[in-house]
């Protein structure tokens, strides 16, 4: 199953970090701006992502929440942040507004760029329980 990347280009260094760790460890993550339909959305966001950034940069994003209602539409709304610098309840303020234009159904996951092994056991537990089919 492929994982779409989707961010504010602020966010690219993170988002690459991420990626190119979760490719390494048995994930197909990509960030070209394609989706594949049976694949995962995950909308990156960081405290300084911001919502009109995010959408601009990526239009096909858009496209994919107006088909919502098609069967197998998997949005993982991903919270990315440096446990070292920054506290999560702090990102999560910023992130909320993103969080805000999803539905409900879809619950956000963060993942601590500072601890990327710590948080991959878990992120693995996630994508299985909620994301496979």
């Amino acid at each position: 199953m492929t994982i779409s990347l989707a961010y504010d280009p602020i966010d690219k260094a993170n988002a690459g970090l991420l990626a190119a760790f979760l490719n390494q460890n048995g994930f197909v993550v990509k960030d070209d701006g394609t989706f594949e339909k049976k694949g995962i959305l995950a909308l990156v966001m960081t405290s300084k992502s911001q919502l009109e950034k995010l959408m601009k940069a990526n239009p096909w994003v858009k496209d994919e929440f107006s088909r919502s209602s098609t069967a197998g539409l998997r949005v993982l709304p991903l919270v990315i942040y440096d446990s070292s610098e920054e506290k999560l309840d702090d990102v999560w303020t910023n992130a909320e507004k993103i969080y805000a234009i999803m539905s409900e159904e879809f619950k956000p996951y963060a993942y601590d760029i500072h601890d990327l092994k710590g948080s991959l056991v878990e992120f693995k537990r996630v994508i299985k329980d909620e994301y496979e089919e």
